[in-house]
């Protein structure tokens, strides 16, 4: 079987076009949260002119989009500004989501994730939230350090309070690095 010149170019233009597309997906459809220098806000609205792309970035990495009622937050650093690594231990810290529901994840999207969600989680007396992110587990709130790389924390908001809404008045939580093995 023989290749043209023309099937040549058609071939390698699909292929350029599928690498663009998803190197744009990877970046499309998150914009940085206001006054909160490393989380990023999926946009899932469905007015928003970028929801085709966040659309894409979700199925992508083999997920359902949340409902437009959702407000999707993500990190791939700690305080510092450290990329996350599978052999630290972290401590995820904050005022409680001010949502209906709402879950923590840590893992990435190709592996082993592990979730805490509303329903499973302890609060303190002052309506604080506490997770530890380690091999071993923590008192009180942990989640399980998985064993992948490209970590990311992932704080999902379903029908979010009103004041939750705007990230200039509820500040998101922190993510402190404790110590690396």
């Amino acid at each position: 079987m023989r290749f043209s010149t023309g099937t040549a170019f058609l071939i390698s233009g699909a292929l350029a076009g599928y690498v663009s597309a998803q190197q744009s997906l990877g970046r499309a459809g998150l914009v940085p949260v206001a006054n909160e220098l490393r989380w990023q806000q999926a946009r899932v609205n469905p007015k928003d002119p970028y929801t085709v792309y966040a659309i894409g970035h979700f199925s992508a990495d083999g997920f359902l989009p949340p409902p437009a009622t959702s407000l999707f937050y993500l990190r791939n650093t700690d305080e510092d500004g450290n990329t996350l690594r599978a052999e630290c231990a972290y401590t995820f810290a904050g005022a409680a989501p001010q949502s209906r529901w709402w879950s923590v994840r840590i893992g990435n999207s190709l592996d082993a994730v592990t979730t805490l969600t509303a329903g499973d989680a302890i609060l303190s007396g002052d309506d604080q939230l506490k997770i530890g992110i380690a091999r071993r587990p923590t008192p009180g709130n942990w989640l399980a350090m998985p064993q992948v790389s490209n970590l990311q924390v992932t704080l999902v908001m379903n029908e979010p309070y009103p004041l939750a809404k705007n990230a200039k008045t509820t500040p998101l939580p922190t993510v402190q690095k404790v110590e690396c093995e």
